[in-house]
C-alpha cells in the first residue's frame, strides 16, 4: 500500500530542502545482553532493591549510545532519586490498599456495594496508572541531556490521565474505532508540552488521516494474529514523526513494518528456543530422564510431576520469569531502538547556541508511582 502520509513541505520548518541528518544508536547487542544478565543476577540477591541501581545503569547505557549531529546524549538520573520516589509511592499506595481490603471485609455482606467499591478501585488504579506514566516521563526528560541542554515537561499529569481515561473509554464505546483519536489526542498533549531548554516542540497530527489504516489493522487483527497491530504502530509512527517540529526542524521516519516484525519474530523464536532447552534441562534432572517426558505427553506410564514436582514447577517458572528480561534488550528493545534512529531523519538548521538550558522546574525524585504500579517500561 503506498504511503498516503504528506512528508514535511519544501522550505517549510526545515523541510527537505533543507540540511538533514540522522541520529543513530550504535550500542552493541553484547553489552545489553551484559547489563540485562547482571542487573537480574543482583537483582536476585537483593531480592529487588538493586533493580534501581541497574535501570539507572542501563539507561545511561542507551543514552549514551545514541548519537546525533557529532553529539551524544546522556542520563543523569540517579539510583536513589528512583529509590526514594519509589518509597513515597508505596507509603500511599499501601494505605490505599488497606483500606479497599478492610472496606471489602466490611461491606461483605453487600454484594451491590462490594461491587461498587471495586469499580472504584479500578477507576482510581487506571487515575494513578495515567498519573505515574505522565510523571516517569517528565522525570526522564529532565535527566536527558544533549549539548548540555536538557529536557523537559510542562502540562499537568491529573489533566492527562483525564483525558486518558476519558478518550479510552470512547475507544472502548466505538469498540475500537475511536483508538486513532485517542492515540492522537493523546500524543498532542505530551508532545505539545515537551520542551529541549525553552524551546517547544509542535505537533499537528490529524486523527483522520490514521483512521482507514486503523480500520484496516481492526479488521485483520485476528486473522494476521496481531500483524497488523504492528503494521499501524508502524504507520503511526511515521505520521507522527512528520507531524513533529521543534524551532526550524522537522522530522521524518521510513521505519519499514517489515523490518519490526521480522525482530520481533526473531525474538520469539530466540525465546521459544531459549524456553525448550533449559525447561526440558530441568525436567530431564529433576524426574529421571527424557523417556519420563515422553510418557507425560503421552499420557502414560508415571509423569514428570512426580515426587520432586514442587522444584520442577519452580524451576520452570524461574526460567519463565528470568529468560524475557536478560534477552529483550539485546534482541528486540535494542534492535527496534536502533532501527527507530537509522530510519528517522532531522530536517533543517537549529541555533543551539541560542537555546536556554532549561526554564521548567525539575523533579527532585524518580518515577516511584510508575516503578510502583510496573508501567511505563524504561
Amino acid at each position: 500500500m503506498p504511503d498516503q502520509f504528506p512528508r514535511p513541505e519544501e522550505g517549510k520548518r526545515g523541510g527537505l530542502g533543507r540540511t538533514s541528518r540522522s541520529p543513530r544508536f550504535d550500542g552493541a547487542w553484547q553489552g545489553l545482553l551484559r547489563i540485562s544478565f547482571s542487573n537480574t543476577l543482583f537483582g536476585i540477591l537483593t531480592l529487588g532493591l538493586y533493580r534501581f541501581w541497574g535501570k539507572t545503569r542501563l539507561r545511561r547505557y542507551l543514552w549514551a549510545g545514541i548519537g546525533f549531529d557529532g553529539e551524544r546524549f546522556e542520563y543523569t538520573g540517579r539510583p536513589r532519586e528512583l529509590l526514594f520516589g519509589f518509597l513515597i509511592a508505596l507509603a500511599v499506595l499501601v494505605p490505599l490498599g488497606l483500606l479497599f481490603s478492610v472496606l471489602s471485609v466490611a461491606l461483605a455482606g453487600n454484594p451491590v456495594l462490594v461491587s461498587a467499591l471495586a469499580d472504584l478501585e479500578g477507576v482510581i488504579v487506571l487515575v494513578l496508572v495515567q498519573i505515574a506514566i505522565y510523571r516517569a516521563r517528565r522525570y526522564r526528560l529532565t535527566r536527558t541531556r544533549w549539548r548540555g541542554i536538557r529536557g523537559g515537561q510542562s502540562g499537568s499529569a491529573l489533566e492527562y490521565s483525564m483525558m486518558a481515561l476519558w478518550w479510552i473509554f470512547i475507544t472502548l464505546v466505538s469498540l475500537g474505532l475511536a483508538y486513532p483519536v485517542q492515540r492522537t489526542r493523546l500524543q498532542r498533549y505530551r508532545m505539545r508540552n515537551t520542551w529541549f531548554g525553552d524551546r517547544p516542540f509542535e505537533f499537528d497530527a490529524r486523527a483522520r488521516r490514521l483512521f482507514w489504516p486503523w480500520v484496516l489493522a481492526w479488521l485483520f487483527l485476528l486473522p494476521s494474529l496481531g500483524v497488523s497491530y504492528i503494521w499501524y504502530r508502524v504507520r503511526e509512527f511515521r505520521y507522527f514523526s512528520r507531524r513533529t517540529y521543534m524551532g526550524a526542524l522537522s522530522f521524518d521516519s521510513d521505519l519499514d513494518a517489515g523490518g519490526v516484525i521480522w525482530i520481533i519474530v526473531r525474538y520469539a523464536v530466540v525465546l521459544l528456543g531459549l524456553y525448550a532447552i533449559p525447561m526440558m534441562a530441568v525436567h530431564m534432572g529433576t524426574s529421571g530422564g527424557f523417556d519420563q517426558i515422553l510418557q507425560a505427553l503421552g499420557g502414560g506410564g508415571e509423569t514428570v510431576l512426580g515426587g520432586d514436582a514442587s522444584l520442577t514447577i519452580f524451576l520452570d517458572l524461574a526460567v519463565l520469569a528470568v529468560v524475557p528480561g536478560v534477552i529483550s534488550w539485546a534482541l528486540l528493545k535494542g534492535p527496534l531502538l536502533r532501527a527507530i534512529c537509522a530510519t528517522l531523519t532531522v530536517y533543517g538548521e537549529e541555533d543551539f547556541a541560542a537555546i536556554r538550558l532549561g526554564v521548567l522546574i525539575s523533579p527532585a525524585r524518580g518515577e516511584g508511582l510508575a516503578d510502583a504500579l510496573d508501567v511505563g517500561s524504561l
